[in-house]
């Protein structure tokens, strides 16, 4: 089997330890960094993807948490978590006012009626479901989606606007929905895990724990890839 892994930034890339990395899967596998942002990401994958031609996919990354505590509706997420997840929803394409003041001027691609892609038959909207483990799908439930933006949220007001609007996001990325529109259209599976950093709406980068963050995700993938035939 094939395996890609795909890293948005070089400077997420050089956190990594990739020999050890690969040394704890007990596998070779690709790595490529495929861009920052949605249309970079989505581009860098799709030609990654034509010229590696792997058999899956994972994409692994830093990313806020909408960090919660405990209860009956939302999984606790915390900084330093390795989070795999369930489906992707795509948020920021689509008309109006992305905005904590104007909650009612936004209207994303689905309600609009848009699809972002039609191929076959049928249609790519905003959601998209991902490759994850059952103990992972067990853990966390249905609550388990990355929100990917188009620009990362400004505040922590924004960030409770966007928590508010998909009540089952835990965490907020700039790549997952693009890599996961490139994987479909190639049909091959895809697997997203992220590392927390920050809070979803922490501007403040010096309080980041960008590199622990990192390198937990990346073991986490790690295990995924040494367990791949029986999880996937």
């Amino acid at each position: 089997m094939s395996i890609l892994v795909l890293v948005p930034t070089s400077a997420e890339y050089r956190m990594v330890d990739w020999p050890a990395i690969r040394h704890s899967a007990g596998r070779d596998f690709t790595t490529a960094i495929c861009g920052f942002g949605l249309a970079a990401a989505g581009i860098g994958a799709m030609r990654l993807l034509a010229e590696q031609t792997p058999d899956h996919v994972f994409l692994v990354g830093l990313a806020g948490g909408f960090i919660t505590e405990t209860d009956a509706n939302y999984p606790a997420i915390k900084v330093g978590d390795a989070v795999v997840f369930r489906r992707v929803t795509c948020h920021g394409i689509g008309a109006g006012i992305d905005m904590a003041a104007a909650p009612d001027q936004f209207w994303s691609a689905d309600q609009m009626g848009w699809p972002h892609l039609e191929m076959d038959g049928s249609a790519v909207t905003d959601r998209l479901d991902l490759v994850v483990p059952d103990a992972d799908a067990r853990t966390m439930g249905e609550k388990k989606t990355l929100l990917s933006v188009t620009a990362a949220s400004s505040s922590p007001d924004h960030a409770r606007w966007r928590r508010n609007t998909y009540p089952d996001a835990v965490a907020e990325d700039m790549e997952g929905f693009a890599v996961a529109v490139a994987c479909r259209v190639s049909q091959v599976p895809l697997t997203i895990v992220r590392g927390i950093s920050n809070p979803v709406g922490n501007r403040d980068i010096r309080t980041w724990q960008t590199g622990p963050a990192m390198q937990v995700a990346a073991r986490r993938v790690a295990e995924l890839i040494a367990g791949i035939e029986s999880n996937v």
